[in-house]
């Protein structure tokens, strides 16, 4: 028997992986920031202890890897962007809270910042 499972995309995607990041670090412990509230800065949530953020992006299926790679890639990039423009709006949304990119993989998003001189007053600066 061979079961039939639907790809995940947009809204759809977002709203799954918000549910698992709440399991994952507990309900209390991550903050899903909602879009439709003065929109959510270009993130899914952070959590309060460790201040890891994160971006949920799901594109529209069917679609080839090529494709998912271009898409995923420009996203970030997208993403990024509004993560450095959006620091004043981030930095209402996370109070107290620090960012910390370096217990996670986005070099990228680090370099970025670095370059950028946007280390504080929301990412720790120990990226």
């Amino acid at each position: 028997m061979t079961a039939h499972i639907t790809r995940l995309s947009g809204e759809d995607w977002q709203n799954w992986a918000n549910k698992i990041l709440a399991v994952h670090h507990g309900p209390t412990e991550y903050q899903q920031i909602p879009d439709h509230d003065r929109g959510d800065a270009g993130l899914e949530g952070y959590t309060l202890g460790n201040g890891y953020a994160y971006q949920a992006y799901g594109c529209e299926e069917p679609i080839s890897t090529a494709d998912r790679f271009e898409k995923q890639r420009d996203k970030m990039t997208k993403d990024i962007g509004k993560f450095i423009g959006n620091r004043p709006i981030l930095t209402r949304i996370f109070g107290t809270v620090q960012i910390n990119c370096a217990d996670n993989s986005l070099g990228t998003i680090r370099s970025a910042l670095r370059q950028q001189g946007n280390c504080r007053p929301c990412i720790k600066e120990d990226i």
